[in-house]
């Protein structure tokens, strides 16, 4: 442990401590992280982008939002800019957290504030517009994918289609035609996008459009992908 390694005369530098808070991040253990965090800085460990990064990404795998932005303002101040990477991390935490409201507002910040350009995981925030039964939203995102030519992502037609499952009227046909471009384009076929599916087409319709063998040993073996 590091304090053993410190009874023993070591001295943790920057490595050291974002190794621990890369091993927090892998948890998403949000009070362990600001512990190390604290110690780094009692220890006057130069704070720099990997600490940053894994302390971000224990808030995007927890989906604290709170943390999330007291350590935006904390990078900030330690003048490290944020990059397309970081923002689709921050992104995802809002997304898992199914805020909305917050997706919007950063999306937003980063392209006005930023400069940053949003590339094909920074759309996959329609996770918090299919939460919040935006199928309107998530519509005008994938215009705005296509005149930048952003390719579409599992993670995106996932969410695509459960808002299309959860929608009144029902629209199976504006499914079926979202799932087989998707499907031409290369997107991954996998669980969550065959559940999906399954929901806004129907199951016999998403046996016909899969297959029932490819179907089944997706739902019973979930990292299972075709192309």
């Amino acid at each position: 442990t590091m304090e053993k390694m410190e009874a023993a005369g070591f001295v943790p530098d920057a490595y050291s401590y974002n190794s621990i808070l890369g091993a927090c991040a892998r948890a998403a253990d949000v009070a362990s992280a600001r512990r190390w965090l604290a110690r780094m800085e009692a220890a006057n460990v130069q704070l720099d982008i990997f600490t940053f990064s894994a302390l971000l990404s224990t808030c995007a795998k927890a989906g604290s939002i709170s943390d999330l932005f007291e350590w935006i303002g904390l990078m900030t101040r330690h003048g490290i800019e944020a990059d397309i990477i970081t923002c689709n991390t921050i992104l995802n935490a809002c997304a898992t957290a199914a805020d909305h409201a917050c997706c919007e507002r950063l999306f937003e910040k980063f392209q006005t504030t930023l400069g940053l350009l949003p590339n094909s995981i920074t759309y996959a925030m329609a996770k918090a517009c299919a939460a919040a039964g935006n199928l309107t939203r998530i519509e005008e995102l994938e215009k705005e994918m296509q005149e930048r030519n952003v390719p579409l992502s599992d993670h995106f037609v996932c969410s695509h289609l459960t808002a299309l499952g959860a929608a009144r009227p029902w629209r199976p046909e504006v499914a079926e035609e979202l799932f087989c471009r998707a499907r031409e384009a290369g997107i991954e076929v996998n669980r969550p996008v065959v559940l999906a599916l399954s929901r806004a087409v129907g199951w016999s319709r998403c046996d016909k459009l899969v297959g029932p063998q490819l179907r089944r040993k997706l739902l019973l073996t979930p990292r299972a992908t075709a192309k």
